[in-house]
């Protein structure tokens, strides 16, 4: 598993964080898209898409997720991508089925097979179970 701290996050907002929202800018997107598509080259690499809440705040939206969920699919394939939680923080912000619903709204587009690879067998044979 790959987890790519800070993935869309504003270098100046680090410093604030968590006393304020942090904020995407175009740059800070750009950045992390070229740098996520280097570990992607790797073949051997997986990404686990998780903490929601501590990338984007404990109100985050689906539109601000999209893009990065999109580039992350985009770079990696279905076939690399395992969509995750955060349990029990995001608890503390829209919660579990709420996550889980955005996730089925921006993967609509993609095919049942792809959506089963992010949801659950990319996971499975990642850790070697099931």
């Amino acid at each position: 598993t790959v987890a790519v701290r800070g993935w869309p996050l504003d270098p100046p907002q680090v410093g604030r964080w968590p006393l304020g929202p942090r904020e995407a800018v175009p740059e800070s997107f750009e950045h992390w898209r070229r740098d996520l598509a280097a570990l992607a080259r790797c073949p051997n690499t997986r990404l686990s898409v998780s903490a929601t809440e501590c990338i984007f705040g404990m109100a985050w939206t689906a539109e601000q997720f999209r893009p990065w969920l999109l580039a992350a699919i985009d770079l990696f394939g279905p076939a690399r991508i395992m969509l995750g939680s955060h349990l029990p923080i995001c608890r503390l912000s829209h919660g579990f089925a709420r996550l889980y619903t955005t996730y089925r709204e921006l993967l609509a587009g993609f095919s049942v097979d792809e959506q089963d690879l992010m949801f659950r067998r990319v996971a499975a044979d990642w850790f070697r179970v099931g």
